[in-house]
């Protein structure tokens, strides 16, 4: 999370850092920041003789947002629900979170991939995500019926959007 937003990292080659350790963070498509490891060469140069780092951030470059607002934690329970998909290895796990945040909608508190299998029993090109989406009201219990409707349209959007398929 950057500037209240969540980012996404790419690989990336840059002068001075060492080819192959190089990534750049993108909030809204904008490149905000630059992380990885000094080009060896640099290091040596330098007589360091350890691994170095270096990140930057280009605060010019960050999105203007409104300071979150206090919300006080529900005084009702919160229910979760796993699902094992399938999905091709180009899908990020990044892409399956927001997805189903945004399908299950605002009962939504978090959602988190724990859990990656790439082999034989996944299928050639494909790979299987181990998902958990955490769901609570504020206004009430939410109830089975309130999650299961919820994982139903998450099952849905990642099917559409992203290929997704339960594992069987």
């Amino acid at each position: 999370m950057l500037a209240g937003s969540t980012g996404r990292i790419e690989p990336a080659a840059r002068s001075g850092f060492h080819p192959g350790k190089c990534g750049v963070i993108l909030l809204d498509g904008v490149q905000v920041a630059t992380l990885g490891r000094v080009d060896p060469r640099l290091e040596r140069a330098q007589g360091s003789g350890l691994a170095l780092y270096l990140g930057t951030v280009r605060l010019d470059r960050l999105p203007q947002r409104p300071a979150p607002r206090y919300r006080p934690p529900s005084r009702y329970p919160s229910t979760y629900r796993d699902l094992a998909l399938s999905v091709e290895t180009e899908v990020s796990a990044q892409d399956v979170e927001r997805v189903t945040a945004q399908a299950i909608g605002d009962i939504c508190t978090a959602v988190r991939v724990f859990d990656e299998y790439r082999g034989p029993q996944a299928g050639l090109g494909r790979k299987s995500l181990a998902v958990r989406a955490v769901m609570r009201r504020f206004d009430g219990t939410i109830t089975d019926e309130d999650a299961d409707a919820a994982v139903v349209r998450a099952v849905e959007a990642l099917r559409e959007r992203l290929g997704a398929s339960i594992r069987k």
